[in-house]
């Protein structure tokens, strides 16, 4: 008998704790929501991509993108620079994109700032 109690109480135990668990407002993910957050991606010419801010900031973001490994780089040295746009921005992150071809050597390395509102 002790046997079959212990084998139903403790299923039922976990699946009670487990419930209970979750965060109270339903959302795990904490918003910055003002603030500043940088990073850097590799831009690649005739590609796009998306990079995440790895917060989530109340509402999208101001984005500005720098030349450069300090930022510092003047565009024209920084054909990748030249040649990468912001397509979309969300709260969660933004998308780019390199128009450059192979010959504009337009591939490397973009810094990034975001500001929150």
């Amino acid at each position: 008998m002790k046997r079959i109690v212990s084998t139903v109480c403790v299923p039922v135990v976990m699946v009670l704790f487990l419930a209970g668990c979750g965060s109270e407002s339903g959302n795990n993910t904490a918003a910055v929501g003002d603030g500043t957050k940088t990073g850097s991606f590799q831009s690649v010419h005739g590609q796009t991509g998306k990079v995440s801010f790895g917060v989530v900031f109340s509402s999208p973001p101001n984005v500005t993108l720098k030349a450069g490994k300090d930022g510092q780089e003047s565009s024209y040295k920084h054909p990748a620079f030249k040649k990468t746009v912001i397509v979309e921005t969300t709260t969660e992150g933004f998308k780019w994109k390199n128009s450059g071809k192979a010959d504009d050597y337009a591939d490397g390395e973009i810094l990034w700032e975001a500001v929150g509102k």
